[in-house]
């Protein structure tokens, strides 16, 4: 028998408990629970916490906003509030500031999660938009595929020159998901004449996002 049998035994039993308690439990103790080592409790504390509405908005904000936070709980608290967002459109107002966070993959749900936004005003989707255009300078590419993804979900048309330029600097690394979430972001928010147009200037690697 293996040394680690009696902590696995133990870490289950603690998982069964915690999984019967969730429907007990209030916002702000559900969400400690999305740092708990177990998948399972994860997503049913965020499940939870999107059943329960409005009321856990305000741990789920102050989840994501604290960047020393653990990493995988702010995760879970970023596709919760997307969730959340799509009835109350205000709450995509506190991802956006997550597109410059020091993590990298913060920053990766952050703007996968703002292409959701496509209900919220012009207004909003312009600053979203603009944030995620930054993005597209990201030195992680999945960052920027996220973000070109979401730019074409919202229809942001000024995200163009952005998108073009990740675009060519894309030829060097040659990332083909990268690649496939550029023309993504490109026809989502472009129409056929601003491609065209965009096609006469620019160089091979763009020309190819721009033309697919």
């Amino acid at each position: 028998v293996s040394e680690d049998a009696p902590n696995r035994v133990a870490a289950g039993r603690e998982s069964e408990n915690a999984l019967e308690r969730i429907p007990t439990l209030e916002p702000k103790q559900l969400a400690e629970l999305l740092a708990n080592a177990n998948m399972r409790v994860r997503l049913a504390a965020q499940r939870r916490l999107v059943a329960l509405g409005n009321a856990s908005a305000a741990p789920l904000k102050e989840l994501v906003a604290r960047q020393e936070g653990d990493q995988l709980a702010r995760i879970h608290a970023i596709w919760a509030l997307g969730s959340l967002a799509i009835g109350d459109l205000q709450l995509f107002d506190a991802i956006a500031p997550l597109c410059s966070d020091e993590d990298a993959e913060v920053r990766t749900q952050a703007a996968r999660t703002l292409g959701r936004a496509r209900s919220a005003s012009v207004a909003a989707r312009d600053g979203y938009g603009a944030a995620l255009a930054k993005l597209l300078a990201d030195p992680s590419l999945r960052v920027r595929a996220s973000a070109a993804t979401s730019i074409g979900s919202l229809a942001y048309q000024p995200g163009l020159a952005a998108l073009v330029r990740a675009a060519s600097e894309n030829d060097d690394q040659g990332d083909p998901i990268l690649r496939t979430a550029i023309v993504m972001g490109l026809s989502g928010s472009q129409s056929e004449v601003q491609l065209r147009d965009a096609a006469k200037g620019a160089d091979q690697a763009a020309r190819i996002a721009l033309v697919l």
